[in-house]
């Protein structure tokens, strides 16, 4: 199955029903290990992967993350705010191990493996 990976970045959205994967802040070796998921995995649709950066606005990312299957993001971000924000949503998963994902009990992402595990119900 031939699947697209569409980057959406602020301010912009698509009207295109795709699994829906918002990243937040993301650091370099964090994104690499994303990519490097999505690259081999097989899921039965295309995904829209939403890019979200401290610079962008704050409503875009309030939206999407209303809208998102999943989120990945950084807890170690400049915006503390934006993570504990993040936090709130059930469908968050954190980069590392840190005293918010311990605080929520969210399983903490530390290799490719974590990754495919949390996305293991949209896997063919």
């Amino acid at each position: 199955m031939s699947n697209k990976i569409f980057i959406i970045t602020a301010p912009d959205d698509v009207e295109y029903d795709a699994l829906r994967i918002l990243v937040v802040d993301l650091a370099p070796e964090q994104s690499q290990l994303l990519s490097e998921v999505l690259k081999t995995i097989k899921v039965d649709r295309d995904i829209n992967l939403y890019v979200y950066s401290n610079l962008d606005d704050t409503s875009w990312l309030i939206d999407k993350s209303n809208k998102a299957d999943y989120i990945f993001a950084n807890p170690q971000s400049d915006d503390q705010q934006i993570v504990g924000y993040i936090a709130s949503k059930r469908q968050s998963h954190f980069f590392g191990e840190t005293k918010i994902t311990k605080a929520l009990n969210k399983k903490s992402v530390l290799s490719q493996e974590h990754i495919v595990e949390i996305l293991r119900k949209e896997l063919d």
